[in-house]
């Protein structure tokens, strides 16, 4: 089993759910160390729900990560996501930001996981990725 995707899974998603907790739980001061001065009260709720769906791919990564190739969809999500997550810190860094450093840490966070994830993804056990019928053939040999 590769130790390597199981720890990048762990990491990412615990890493994930806290940063999610702090959106979920304290979303205006996480607002202000980021530099907002006021939020309305729909920008709070809007961070908080960002922060609830971090947490929940956070802790599902995290699960995952016990068993990436039973969990292979989830190993998928998680890739997809983070990548998804870098296009957003490039288009912001590029188009919304005036200072570029301020998008760097989604850049270096996002990018590396992604770039982690899929070099570290079982590309060459392929066998092992298709899904498994649970049931079981009848006693006796007969279908």
């Amino acid at each position: 089993m590769n130790k390597g995707l199981k720890i990048a899974m762990t990491a990412y998603g615990i890493g994930g759910a806290l940063f999610g907790l702090s959106y979920l739980l304290i979303p205006d001061r996480m607002s202000e160390i980021q530099g907002a001065e006021v939020l309305t009260s729909f920008l709070t709720a809007t961070k908080m729900t960002l922060g609830a769906s971090l947490v929940a791919v956070g802790v599902f990564a995290a699960i995952a990560a016990r068993d990436p190739i039973r969990n292979i969809l989830w190993v998928r999500f998680t890739i997809v996501f983070a990548t998804l997550f870098l296009g957003v810190a490039i288009y912001s860094g590029a188009v919304l930001f005036e200072d570029m450093g301020e998008a760097a840490v989604g850049w270096v966070i996002h990018g590396t996981f992604a770039v982690a994830l899929l070099a570290l993804y079982p590309w060459h056990n392929q066998a092992d990725l298709k899904p498994t019928s649970s049931r079981r053939p009848p006693a006796g040999g007969e279908s």
